[in-house]
């Protein structure tokens, strides 16, 4: 019995410290994430090239971006797509993203220029975009 008490004491032990491990470590994954949304924290680690893209309206772009993203909003789509891929790099990290809350242009954009276009690679930045270090 006391075989039993032991392996139970140790079995809950074990618990706590890995469920203490994992509440105070930094590198911990974001479990509130979706596999195609990726955080500022987690820009540096993204593999070279980036693309930015500004899934805002074109008014919105024009008062601030940032620095070398592409725009392409929903209602200018397939106007400002072309544009886009006269200088998209295969290959490349495409970041989308709008303003952070309750836009859904990121993800809408993000989702034609995978299922649409069938390219690779696009996530949805979750994080304010002004925030974002050129």
């Amino acid at each position: 019995m006391k075989f039993i008490k032991d392996l139970l004491f140790l079995t809950f032990l074990t618990g706590i410290i890995g469920m203490s491990n994992y509440i105070i470590n930094p590198n911990r994954p974001n479990m509130g994430l979706a596999h195609d949304e990726i955080t500022i924290e987690m820009l540096p680690k993204l593999p070279k090239p980036v693309m930015v893209v500004d899934a805002r309206s074109s008014e919105e772009f024009e008062s601030g971006h940032i620095k070398n993203a592409y725009n392409i909003s929903e209602s200018r789509f397939e106007t400002q797509l072309s544009e886009f891929l006269d200088v998209w790099i295969p290959d490349s990290i495409i970041v989308v993203y709008c303003n952070p809350g309750s836009c859904n242009s990121s993800r809408n954009i993000a989702n034609r220029l995978q299922n649409e276009c069938g390219i690779r690679n696009v996530y949805v930045l979750k994080d304010d975009w002004k925030k974002w270090k050129n």
